[in-house]
């Protein structure tokens, strides 16, 4: 390492304070029936109805590791335990873990990984259906955290691709099932995101739960959770425009079992973007809400409209199907659509789609996929009073074509919005699915994409003109096949513009749900939001092109006077660089990127060789306290790169 930057970095690293919390010192939130001491975590029951839970917050990133003893005093058993973090589900109690009476397990060796500030929560609880007058324990003992120390990875290069993620604030497999741009609710000049998770945070019930995220601080601005334990808010969501005229645009929910009793009653409200504020409320027999989609205004009178699904609608036949369309200011119904077929649901699948016929008036594309009894079809009725405008059928009746719907934007350039329908399965019998995208103008396929991307169950999105030919662009989600994927397709002719992979950490499921349209970062680019259910939201920069970013890899034990190296690859060859070096990390979205270090220092005038490639090599500095925390990142200017820049992954390095 050349002497100015290895002076900085000592003079950094000697500025930084030792502020790491020892187990004992952790800041434990004790609910009754729990105690805890210098390494160990015990809660207690003693009775049918009590629940007793711990939660902390961890002070500092690293491993918690610990051994379990549960004991329950009576079989089968009558209690549960549940330990979580923000990451996901830490150990949870299984059918046969307590066979006889007495019971006692017994499990060694549990690790979680934990970041700074993350959520550790501990819960024992009754079985609802137990009359058990028994006490039943929990014991977390040898608990021992470990703090990160040494060079970690930490935040991914500027690559066009991965902008930001948001990780889930409820520790459940169920984050993220559904995620909506906003416009910018807030007024801080970033747009928002609406993300719907069926279950609320520390609780297995299927409440549902709706956090509204600042694109800003990707900080939740409020959250609703839903009014009953079956009310599954958070499964049917989109954004509807701005209802109540406060500038912000608003939100449309469906609900299920919105009455605590045996009436199964359903609902729909719609509710303020810029605070929760219930705006509408409306009621129905089940299944009432089982899709919800905004549409624009259709009535005339200045404020947006939206439909409601209502799938087991009979009034056409059984289980036909009906989509209501209704007032945005006053919840009336102005007309509605009813399916065709016998079995058909229509209502299942919605989307407002624009002004496919040039009245003037939006129009909406409704999806029936209910194979079984041969729906299998898309349409899109008129805004205007729900006339058909279009029908499409799927190849075979096992395509499960209909299943998506979405807008599609004006592809073709003739001035009229487009359509996109997804089918599950395909001709060919290997279940691959594809993607239509038809002309709103006269029906006709504009372009279709199978095969290369495997989107059986596929979502999708309009995201405006991405690549800048004046087009719009259509953001698939394609989850089933591993790994899931998120590409975006040019108008006019289908080409991909990037094909985005699952990141990492992730659930499995990424592009399982798609948005996009609004500018997060304040770049004035649309970007775009991929879902990964259970893991995170992940935000893509809406810069076209595949950029290979530069990697900075740190070698060393940051012990006084050993080895330490910084290596740059893949950068631009012959390249000038900066190192941004900060005690704290800043994580501020930055020219299509994450400018990740707070920017203490500067280490400018770094050239790169002909490969792109440099290495920085000397020795860790003395003097260095102990947990001692330093960024490190590297930026450039690369006419390549998005709006001309390039940036590496971060390093984060912690002094043992």
């Amino acid at each position: 390492m050349n002497g100015l930057a290895r002076f900085t970095v000592a003079a950094v690293l000697v500025l930084a304070p030792d502020s790491r919390a020892q187990m004992p010192q952790w800041p434990w939130n004790l609910g009754a029936g729990a105690t805890v001491g210098s390494d160990w975590l015990k809660l207690e029951i003693p009775n049918p109805t009590s629940t007793a839970e711990a939660k902390v917050f961890a002070p500092d990133q690293g491993t918690l590791s610990f051994d379990l003893v549960f004991t329950m005093a009576d079989a089968p058993p009558s209690a549960h335990y549940i330990i979580e973090s923000d990451s996901g589900l830490v150990a949870v109690d299984h059918p046969g873990d307590c066979p006889t009476t007495p019971c006692k397990t017994t499990i060694t060796g549990i690790t979680t990984h934990l970041e700074q500030g993350e959520a550790f929560d501990v819960l024992l609880l009754t079985d609802p259906f137990s009359y058990r007058s028994a006490t039943s324990t929990l014991l977390l003992r040898n608990l021992t955290f470990t703090p990160d120390v040494g060079i970690l990875e930490a935040g991914e290069g500027l690559a066009g691709g991965v902008l930001a993620k948001v990780s889930s604030p409820t520790p459940k497999k169920t984050f993220a099932e559904h995620v909506v741009a906003m416009d910018d609710v807030d007024h801080d000049g970033h747009a928002d995101l609406l993300v719907g998770s069926v279950h609320p945070i520390g609780s297995l019930n299927y409440a549902g739960r709706l956090d509204l995220i600042s694109g800003k601080t990707l900080l939740p601005l409020w959250t609703y959770i839903g009014p009953t334990t079956d009310s599954l808010a958070g499964t049917w969501i989109d954004r509807v425009g701005d209802v109540d005229g406060d500038g912000s645009g608003d939100v449309v929910i469906g609900l299920q079992d919105v009455s605590p009793d045996p009436t199964f009653l359903s609902g729909v409200q719609l509710r303020s973007g810029a605070n929760g504020t219930l705006l509408l409320s409306l009621t129905a027999p089940y299944g009432f809400g089982q899709s919800v989609a905004g549409t624009g205004d259709l009535d005339g009178d200045s404020i947006p409209d939206f439909a409601v699904g209502v799938p087991f609608d009979d009034q056409g036949g059984p289980d036909v199907g009906a989509v209501q369309l209704r007032s945005g200011s006053t919840g009336t119904i102005l007309f509605v659509v009813t399916g065709s077929v016998p079995g058909e649901q229509m209502g299942r699948v919605l989307a407002g789609v624009g002004d496919v016929n040039a009245d003037g008036v939006p129009d909406l594309a409704i999806g029936s996929d209910q194979t079984t009894y041969g729906s299998n079809r898309a349409r899109v009725v008129s805004g205007a009073g729900g006339a058909v405008l279009h029908e499409w059928l799927g190849d075979l009746p096992e395509d499960d074509f209909g299943r998506m719907v979405a807008a599609a934007g004006d592809v073709n350039g003739d001035g009229q919005s487009d359509v996109v329908v997804g089918a599950a399965g395909d001709a060919d019998g290997e279940n691959y699915g594809y993607v239509r995208v038809f002309s709103g103008a006269h029906g006709s396929v504009l372009f279709e994409d199978g095969d290369d991307h495997d989107v059986s169950a596929a979502s999708a999105a309009a995201v405006g003109d991405i690549d800048g030919d004046g087009l719009a662009d259509v953001l698939i989600g394609a989850p089933a096949f591993a790994p899931g994927r998120a590409f975006v397709l040019g108008g006019p002719d289908g080409h991909t513009i990037f094909d985005e992979t699952e990141p990492q950490p992730a659930s499995g499921d990424y592009g399982a749900t798609v948005s996009g349209g609004f500018d997060v970062d304040g770049d004035s680019v649309q970007d775009l939001l991929v879902g990964d259910p259970g893991s995170q939201v992940v935000i893509l920069t809406g810069v076209a092109g595949e950029h290979i970013p530069p990697h900075l890899v740190g070698s060393g034990t940051l012990a006084p006077g050993t080895p330490l190296a910084l290596s740059i690859e893949d950068g631009l060859p012959f390249g000038a660089a900066t190192l941004v070096i900060g005690l704290t990390a800043l994580e501020l979205p930055f020219k299509g990127g994450m400018l990740v270090p707070f920017p203490d220092v500067l280490v400018g005038a770094l050239l790169l060789d002909a490969q792109g490639s440099l290495v920085l090599s000397g020795t860790w500095p003395a003097g260095v306290p102990s947990d001692s925390e330093i960024w490190i990142q590297l930026w450039a200017l690369d006419p390549k790169g998005p709006h001309g820049w390039t940036a590496s992954n971060a390093l984060q390095l912690i002094t043992p």
